[in-house]
């Protein structure tokens, strides 16, 4: 699922930046596209990895002794994900 939604929304965007790059030589067109996704990507690493980092730490002394750090935690994701869509949808 998140294959397919990342797959949709990318595309969106690589034909919203052809576009906005219409004049733009193929050689300069595709080193457009590949910055812009490799810039992306760092994004999520920024992200993603100290969040694995957290989690990995938690695992380890948290969540075996505190089953419902677990549980805590998710409710926390799930209401943040939830009020960016409400605010997003104003």
């Amino acid at each position: 699922m998140a294959f397919g939604f990342g797959l949709f929304h990318g595309l969106g965007f690589a034909s919203a930046l052809v576009d906005a790059m219409a004049s733009f030589s193929a050689q300069a067109l595709a080193t457009a596209i590949a910055s812009f996704s490799a810039g992306v990507e760092v994004g999520h690493q920024t992200v993603v990895i100290p969040l694995l980092l957290v989690m990995f730490a938690l695992r380890r002394w948290a969540v075996p002794t505190v089953p419902w750090a677990a549980r805590v935690g998710s409710a926390a994701v799930m209401i943040a994900g939830c009020w960016m869509l409400v605010l997003t949808l104003r």
